[in-house]
């Protein structure tokens, strides 16, 4: 009885709880812009959100009006499902649009990227670069992002 007074959303998030077996503490909606070094732009959006001591980010197929009519769906999509333990993130900052894109072409960049801070976050589109353990960096677009950081270790 109860369930059904659930909304949609709350009964998509008690699923994944259900499923992860623990309380989602962070979520936000977020875009994957890619891996440093992939050369292949992701550029979908999802959720990334963390349950107990690991972080996930999936995104859902967006569905084309006309294809939506003829109730097809889009034969190319390919679900991304990300996940990584918080203690793996070594780091985390703002960098700038053009330069999420440089790293995604050349990951041999990701180090030298500038952080984006100061006057420049007004006028430039920001990114968030996450350098993980084991695995080339991140880049996401997070909405929540400052929230987020909290969550990751010594920072």
């Amino acid at each position: 009885m109860a369930d059904e007074k659930l909304s949609e959303v709350e009964k998509f998030w008690k699923k994944r709880e259900e499923k992860l077996g623990a309380k989602i503490e962070f979520y936000s909606y977020a875009t994957l812009i890619g891996e440093c070094g992939s050369g292949k732009m992701n550029g979908r959006g999802g959720l990334f959100y963390v349950v107990a001591d690991r972080v996930y980010f999936e995104d859902f197929e967006r569905q084309n009006a006309l294809m939506a009519m003829f109730n097809r769906k889009d034969s190319d999509y390919e679900k991304t499902e990300i996940s990584f333990l918080l203690s793996d993130i070594k780091s985390m900052r703002k960098i700038s649009e053009k330069w999420g894109k440089a790293c995604i072409s050349e990951g041999s960049l990701s180090e030298k990227i500038p952080e984006l801070k100061g006057f420049m976050t007004f006028f430039t589109r920001g990114y968030s670069i996450i350098f993980l353990k084991d695995r080339s960096p991140l880049v996401l677009e997070i909405m929540e992002d400052e929230a987020f950081k909290k969550y990751i270790p010594d920072n």
